[in-house]
């Protein structure tokens, strides 16, 4: 198959979130099998480039472009982030065009967030199906961080809902996403596949790492720093677990956000919240690249991820893969890739005492959360590797190809 992805976001350029990182692994994972790809993305600090790789028996080709520029102040103050997408549509189609001129695509998937394929769904090559990729509209989000409804997210939720509805094949990574797609955007949730996103399990994996002190304990978040992802709930536990694991070390690795109190950096409001007598055993880090996050994974004993929501979070599937043992709010997709006190433990969203003390009894427990570790282990392996999810995914693509063939 000749597969085309949209994305604004593809590593390492704008390998920003859980996007570029989901299309990423499917890319690979379906050249391994074959395929070509295409990956339409965003040059955010380059010109326009093209770069091909081989990847197993297929090949990837990045495109990376910059999107149109017209001026549109009045617009910009009322609808900034809505002529952002349509912007960007344009030129997806503009480039498009240009490669219908040499490739014949079968398949065309672009994420409903802000909708790279907005414009697309509207005049779709003749005979090539769209997919959709459900990761996480806006209007959930919205409701997640509480923001209030202006024209322009209400336009914003008007282009995602229009190019799920347009779109001849809907894919949703868990069953709590599906549902809530199925109810914001108003399809029947039979006519969501539900196809996990892939990891790659021999990368991800639990391989003992030499730095690691005697005795030293150390507790990981990765993600940004933000309130959607809880980094202030793991800050306010860190005190909680230090009195009871005094030897303890905590790491957080992701990138700064202004969603701080009055729109301010969540770093420095983090490290207030930090007891002077502790804040030596606490790190900061930005973004990490791959090659180093792995490190960090595996020289970890417990991982958390305090989310408030998540619709399924590769950094719990990479933990678990590195047979690291999880702690993880009860919310989302979350639920269902931890099964709870056998591969991961669950507690309740929001809540620092409870992470605390289910970090302590883990810190405590080498035995147990070393077993967690391994059941975390065989849980992705078995469910989420690449092979396993690519194969899905190259099945229900053939099936809407053929069901297109068939109109």
């Amino acid at each position: 198959m000749n597969v085309l992805f949209l994305s604004k976001e593809y590593p390492p350029e704008t390998g920003w979130g859980g996007i570029g990182t989901y299309v990423y692994n499917i890319a690979h994972a379906l050249s391994e099998r074959g395929h070509t790809i295409h990956i339409v993305s965003l040059a955010y600090n380059s010109y326009p480039t093209h770069k091909e790789q081989r990847v197993g028996k297929g090949s990837i080709h990045i495109h990376r472009i910059r999107p149109i520029r017209f001026p549109t102040p009045i617009l910009n103050h009322f609808f900034f982030r809505s002529l952002e997408i349509i912007k960007f549509n344009i030129t997806i189609i503009l480039k498009i065009k240009k490669l219908l001129n040499s490739e014949k695509f079968d398949i065309i998937e672009a994420p409903e967030w802000r909708s790279e394929a907005f414009l697309l769904s509207f005049i779709k090559p003749k005979g090539v199906p769209l997919v959709i990729k459900c990761h996480s509209p806006s209007v959930l989000l919205n409701e997640v961080y509480k923001n209030a409804p202006t024209l322009d997210s209400r336009f914003v939720d008007w282009i995602e809902r229009t190019t799920i509805r347009n779109a001849n094949l809907v894919i949703s990574p868990s069953k709590n996403l599906a549902d809530i797609v199925s109810e914001k955007m108003g399809i029947k949730i039979n006519d969501i596949d539900i196809i996990p996103n892939p990891l790659d399990t021999e990368f991800f994996s639990p391989i003992p790492i030499s730095y690691k002190e005697k005795n030293e304990l150390k507790v990981l978040f990765v993600g940004r720093l933000d309130r959607l992802k809880g980094a202030h709930i793991f800050v306010e536990a860190i005190p909680i677990i230090s009195k009871e694991m005094p030897d303890t070390s905590f790491i957080l690795i992701g990138r700064d956000t202004n969603t701080g109190p009055n729109n301010s950096s969540m770093r420095t409001y983090l490290e207030n919240l930090i007891p002077n007598n502790i804040k030596e055993r606490v790190s900061f880090f930005g973004n990490v690249e791959r090659d180093i996050l792995i490190d960090y994974y595996r020289g970890s004993d417990v991982c958390v991820v305090p989310s408030f929501y998540e619709n399924f979070p590769n950094t719990v599937l990479e933990a678990m893969s590195c047979g690291k043992a999880v702690v993880a709010s009860n919310t989302g997709g979350i639920p269902e890739v931890i099964e709870d006190a056998i591969s991961g433990l669950l507690v309740k969203t929001g809540d620092a005492k409870d992470l605390a003390e289910k970090v302590i009894m883990l810190l405590k427990k080498r035995d147990m959360r070393e077993n967690i570790g391994i059941n975390a282990r065989k849980r992705i392996e078995s469910l989420y590797s690449k092979a396993s999810v690519s194969k899905n995914v190259e099945e229900v693509y053939a099936e809407i190809c053929r069901l297109k063939a068939k109109k």
